[in-house]
C-alpha cells in the first residue's frame, strides 16, 4: 500500500519592514517594529492590540480591508492632485534625508514657510515606508 504525505509549499514572500500589512491567524496586522530575523512586533488593524511574534507565523495578507486597501494603493489610484502634493514634498525634505540636524530642518522649514515638525513628520513618513502618501 502506498501513503501519500502530500506537503504544501507556500513560495509567497513577506517584506518585514515597518508598515507592512501581513496576516496572522487569519487577520490583518501592521508591522511595528523588527527586532530581529525571528521576532517582529506586530499591531492589529481592526483594534489597539499589538503582540511580540515569530517571522513564521506571518502570512501574506490577501483579504478585503479598506485600511489594507489605502495602504497599498498603487500608482494608478493616486490623483495627481495628491501625486503632485508628494513630490512637492519630496523635494522638501531630499536635502535632509540622509542627515538631518535640528539646525538644518529649521533652516529648510523657514525657506518654504512650513513648520519644522511637519518637516520631521514628512522625513519620519519617508525614512519608515518610502513614501509621503498619507
Amino acid at each position: 500500500m502506498i501513503e501519500s504525505n502530500a506537503v504544501s509549499i507556500d513560495r509567497s514572500r513577506i517584506t518585514l519592514k515597518p508598515n507592512v500589512v501581513v496576516g496572522y491567524e487569519g487577520n490583518p496586522y501592521k508591522i511595528v517594529n523588527v527586532l530581529n530575523a525571528n521576532d517582529i512586533v506586530i499591531s492589529s488593524l481592526d483594534s489597539v492590540r499589538s503582540l511580540q511574534v515569530n517571522s513564521k507565523s506571518l502570512t501574506v495578507f490577501e483579504g478585503e480591508n479598506t485600511l489594507t486597501e489605502n495602504l497599498n494603493k498603487g500608482d494608478k489610484d493616486i490623483s495627481n492632485e495628491a501625486w503632485q502634493i508628494a513630490l512637492q514634498r519630496y523635494e522638501i525634505i531630499k536635502p535632509l534625508i540622509e542627515y538631518s540636524t535640528t539646525e538644518l530642518v529649521e533652516n529648510r522649514a523657514n525657506e518654504y514657510d512650513v513648520n519644522r515638525s511637519t518637516l520631521w513628520k514628512w522625513l519620519r513618513d519617508y525614512r519608515e515606508n518610502n513614501s509621503l502618501m498619507t
